[in-house]
């Protein structure tokens, strides 16, 4: 299927028409790792591509410090966050054009960089909305996620509520990440060692964003949405034989599930499917990685036009609206759980 642009997403979920919200006034920060030097000649030629406004002066900046970059073993080389990158930021300008964005490059994929990240934006109060499209999980094996890291950054996280900035994560793209959907899913940790939510999403002190497949009708308004999940069937003899196996094998599916906190007063009194614990996604949007959005960036000196999806579409996306929320409301939303 055809990508979907910003365009069609902003009018689908009513951001779209005549005398909506922009953003206009809200300041969108977006933390990954590592940063792209091209990041903002692609999105201009991106907008211009999908019939959009390039950014205004002033209205994107970044902070990245290519000098102080740690690149090793652990993380992917830096150009491979590029379409990353380009996906956030793509997003989170599309559905919300008037909006400031900030990019906030971290010096590797690293806890205590991504850390150091997120406290630049929040420290200073730079932003009204976080978006993070990245994730990993608690129990694995070997494990690396001390008890003493996770409250670190739910310290961090606090400090955003009380401050009104709303902290938005990905649920990730590997069903309830279980050993049983790492042995296939092409977004998952093999280390896994037993079902759970993704962390930081699962943390009670942030909004996690699921993902969904979103129809439009012919006219592109909202048809209907559902649950995001995707397993492969190959069909045989080169492509004249039968398909197999089916049903299909899991490949890209929303996280999310039952984390490892106690169920926040937020979640009482609602059916999340277990009463003890902090369960996620809160919200979901379109992130089929069948029925993807589109997003421009250069690599290896050649500008692309190329699908992305995932949690980490629906996760810009929705910050994104946040912002234009905020705008139509006249004040901050926050925590918004």
């Amino acid at each position: 299927p055809c990508p979907y642009t910003p365009a069609q997403l902003r009018h689908a979920y009513g951001a779209g028409g005549r005398g909506s919200a922009t953003g206009r006034g809200a300041t969108i920060a977006v933390v990954d790792a590592y940063g792209s030097p091209d990041m903002a000649a692609d999105t201009a030629r991106y907008a211009r591509a999908t019939g959009d406004r390039p950014f205004r002066p002033g209205q994107y900046r970044e902070q990245v410090t290519p000098s102080q970059w740690q690149i090793g073993d652990a993380c992917a080389p830096p150009r491979t966050w590029a379409g990353e990158q380009a996906l956030d930021i793509d997003l989170a300008h599309g559905l919300a054009p008037d909006a400031n964005v900030l990019y906030v490059g971290a010096n590797s994929c690293l806890d205590n960089d991504l850390m150091n990240a997120e406290s630049y934006v929040i420290d200073g109060r730079r932003a009204d909305v976080i978006s993070n499209s990245w994730a990993e999980i608690i129990h694995s094996d070997p494990g690396h996620i001390t008890p003493a890291l996770v409250a670190a950054w739910n310290l961090l996280f606090q400090q955003a509520a009380a401050e009104g900035i709303g902290v938005y994560f990905a649920a990730g793209d590997c069903g309830d990440s279980s050993p049983q959907a790492a042995q296939t899913g092409v977004n998952c940790d093999p280390k896994t060692t037993r079902a759970q939510a993704d962390f930081p999403s699962g943390s009670p002190w942030v909004t996690s964003v699921g993902g969904t497949t979103l129809a439009l009708d012919r006219h592109g308004d909202y048809a209907w949405e559902t649950s995001m999940g995707d397993e492969v069937s190959i069909r045989t003899d080169n492509g004249k034989g039968p398909w197999g196996p089916v049903p299909g094998v899991f490949a890209f599916g929303g996280g999310g599930g039952a984390s490892d906190f106690p169920q926040p007063w937020y979640q009482r009194d609602r059916d999340t499917g277990d009463t003890r614990h902090r369960t996620t996604p809160d919200v979901a949007m379109e992130g089929d990685g069948a029925l993807p959005v589109l997003v421009g960036f250069t690599d290896a000196g050649t500008f692309h036009l190329i699908g992305f999806g995932g949690t980490s579409a629906a996760t810009p996306a929705f910050a994104a609206l946040q912002a234009d929320a905020e705008q139509a409301s006249g004040h901050r939303i926050g925590f918004a759980n």
